[in-house]
């Protein structure tokens, strides 16, 4: 009997030390990640200091973000809550994942893209920096969305009325001056993209100044995948309306390339038929440095082919800015 009575006065005493939470604080109430796979540490403070309620930690959507005893690491583009709940308190903390605001620039349309370009640091964290991208609503030198602008050799910023390795600036196919990755095609100098500024090589940058320049390889990719293109004619010229995420628009119109062909005195090709835009980029890896990235498009094939192009040849240019 008297170890029954002294196990209930240990149960009360244990029960007299209990002390609810009052209220919750935390000390951040919005957090914005600009890059994947980055943390931030919210930290609660638990009112009274005495009381015995635990934080528990919850997320309202993990695949944006997580939440482990108060780390919140982002995940993917969204929105979540974070909660800290303490006994019969809780305390939120609002969790926005994207590009940091910008303000999209005259004569750009915001389609809604992100771009996110991963990398992994020396202790093997991934990381995703991510930006948004605008593009141009009109090709360099055209006056409306459906003109085809001017046509420029990879790497180049004038026209010229023949495109071919006679009049290329930067040398022959076999013997380059300048972009060179390659010691049996001429100079190397290990440049991959183009030089940008007023006295660069990119025409979007040089031309447009500000944030402006050609798009890179992945840029050109993300506008076919993020994107919903539908063949059409705008004032009877034919292309893809390209509709972004966030249901804006742009009007890429097929106006085909410039080359000299031997033994063929015709200087534009498939105008109406397909479109080939430059990017900023070679190509890279084991292919010949005399060719550079653009994407490329018909009827039947939205955009979806990125294949190394003649750096000689006259295609239009369609710029970005971010």
């Amino acid at each position: 009997m008297k170890k029954i009575v002294l196990f209930l006065s240990a149960i009360a005493l244990i029960c007299s030390c209990e002390v609810p939470a009052t209220s919750v604080r935390l000390n951040l109430n919005s957090i914005s990640f600009h890059t994947i796979g980055k943390s931030e540490t919210i930290v609660a403070t638990v009112e009274p200091a005495k009381a015995t309620d635990r934080v528990f930690w919850e997320s309202s959507d993990q695949n944006v973000a997580s939440v482990l005893d108060g780390v919140v690491t982002a995940w993917h583009i969204g929105t979540a809550t974070i909660t800290a709940t303490a006994g019969n308190q809780k305390a939120e903390c609002k969790v926005v994942v994207g590009p940091a605001n910008t303000t999209v620039p005259e004569g750009a349309v915001d389609l809604g893209i992100v771009i996110i370009n991963y990398y992994d640091d020396p202790d093997g964290h991934t990381y995703g920096p991510m930006y948004a991208l605008y593009w141009a609503d009109r090709n360099i030198g055209a006056d409306a969305p459906e003109g085809y602008g001017d046509y420029y050799a990879w790497g180049e910023v004038e026209t010229k009325s023949r495109y071919d390795w006679s009049t290329y600036k930067w040398g022959t196919s076999k013997s380059l001056t300048k972009y060179n990755y390659d010691s049996s095609f001429g100079n190397v100098d290990s440049k991959m993209i183009l030089d940008m500024g007023p006295e660069g090589d990119d025409i979007a940058s040089r031309k447009l100044g500000g944030n402006w320049r050609m798009p890179m390889t992945d840029e050109y990719r993300e506008l076919c995948v993020q994107c919903d293109w539908a063949w059409t004619s705008l004032n009877g010229v034919n292309g893809y309306r390209v509709t972004g995420p966030n249901g804006n628009s742009i009007f890429l119109p097929a106006s085909g390339f410039k080359a000299k062909i031997p033994d063929d005195d015709q200087t534009l090709f498939e105008r109406g038929e397909s479109g080939y835009y430059w990017t900023s980029c070679l190509i890279g890896g084991n292919k010949e440095p005399n060719f550079a990235n653009a994407m490329n498009f018909t009827k039947l094939n939205a955009g979806s082919s990125y294949s190394p192009q003649n750096r000689s040849s006259g295609f239009p240019v369609r710029a970005v800015s971010n």
